[in-house]
């Protein structure tokens, strides 16, 4: 889950330098990838469209880099006031297509508009950094922050890409690009496993997108009554909707909800087995259980561990290396500890263990309805 940390800065009369420094995940010490983009003349600016200059310069840095970006941290704010003005991350964001998730981290308060920041303090100093974000689940943002590698209140990467954007630093090289590599999973997929991918935007059947799923040995783990089976399956609807994201369960249709680009574009293993996770979801909300329970973390939270749980047995059942579980579970709003927590947590639970916290999620409190993309 490549993450870009870009930082523009002024280089002389008129120019500048965008940098971006790619770290695998938020907890990061190294960098995977470095590059910069100088302008030696910026247009002029115009009264109200001074985002542009850096826009531009962002947009090509974002461009000469080898990894498949799913994160963009810039240094400054996404919003100026909330959710309404945009700042340079929100303009970022929507140049993109909505496509990749935007966090913004100022090192100093935003006067005008008087920003809904979220304040996360960092090292031993007692000033916090500013904190906006767009395509985050809200809870998760300052703890990604704080996980930042580096002792001060600015973290490493961040303070990297601007010491390289102001010409103090040079890119280090790479003797390979940081690409992700392919998955070492079978070339061909059973036909339970297989995606139905004609399917146009909207709502559909489950079975029209996993037409052959009931024969899937997974849904033993999901649920080992046979009646309960066959009625998720036979009544679980599917909405193909929206540009970024992953899938995620509406709990107020309640129905399932693939990303129209994930749909397209993702790896037929992973759209199988996130669409168990998912089906699993869905039993659990039948149940009773608060999907989006914010007394846990994410990567503690008993729904959560379940439902990696029933596809990483079935991705290790059909090929998976634990570097393509690895790969699988990592995602925006997750550090390497977290992906490390959460797999020991699923190998507990296929051992014979019980769920994390399963106790105290059936004490239902108020439930919410998150939508994170």
């Amino acid at each position: 889950m490549p993450i870009a940390v870009l930082h523009v800065s002024a280089t002389g009369v008129g120019g500048a330098t965008a940098a971006c420094v790619v770290l695998r995940s938020f907890d990061a010490s190294e960098s995977l990838e470095e590059r910069t983009v100088t302008v030696r003349t910026v247009a002029t600016r115009g009264s109200g469209r001074s985002f542009e200059r850096e826009l531009s310069l962002l947009r090509a840095v974002l461009g000469a880099v080898e990894s498949e970006i799913q994160v963009a941290v810039i240094g400054g704010y996404v919003w100026l006031d909330g959710t309404t003005r945009p700042g340079l991350g929100a303009h970022l964001y929507q140049a993109l297509g909505e496509s990749i998730s935007v966090l913004g981290i100022a090192d100093a308060r935003c006067d005008a508009g008087k920003p809904e920041a979220l304040e996360v303090r960092r090292g031993r100093g007692s000033r916090p950094v500013f904190v906006t974000s767009v395509g985050f689940p809200p809870p998760v943002v300052g703890k990604l922050v704080g996980a930042m590698h580096g002792r001060g209140r600015i973290p490493w990467a961040l303070a990297r890409a601007a010491a390289l954007g102001r010409g103090r630093e040079r890119p280090r090289r790479f003797a390979r690009p940081a690409a992700e590599a392919h998955p070492k999973t079978p070339r061909r997929l059973p036909s339970y496993a297989r995606i139905d991918h004609r399917l146009d935007a909207g709502d559909h059947r489950y079975l029209e997108l996993l037409p052959e799923v009931a024969a899937s040995p997974a849904l033993q783990r999901i649920s080992p009554d046979p009646r309960v089976r066959q009625r998720l399956v036979e009544r679980a609807v599917v909405q193909i909707r929206g540009r970024r994201g992953y899938a995620f369960v509406d709990v107020e249709a309640p129905c399932i909800v693939l990303s129209e680009s994930y749909y397209a574009s993702g790896a037929h293993l992973d759209l199988y087995l996130d669409l168990l996770h998912e089906l699993t979801h869905l039993r659990q909300l039948a149940e009773g259980f608060d999907l989006w329970d914010e007394r846990f973390e994410y990567v503690d939270r008993p729904t959560e561990v379940e439902g990696y749980a029933v596809a990483i047995e079935e991705g290790r059942r059909l090929g998976m290396t634990e570097d393509d579980v690895f790969r699988h579970l990592s995602n925006p709003w997750m550090t390497e500890a977290d992906v490390r927590r959460l797999i020991g947590h699923i190998d507990t639970y296929l051992g014979g263990g019980a769920l994390p916290n399963l106790a105290l999620a059936h004490r239902v409190v108020r439930r919410k309805a998150w939508r994170p993309w």
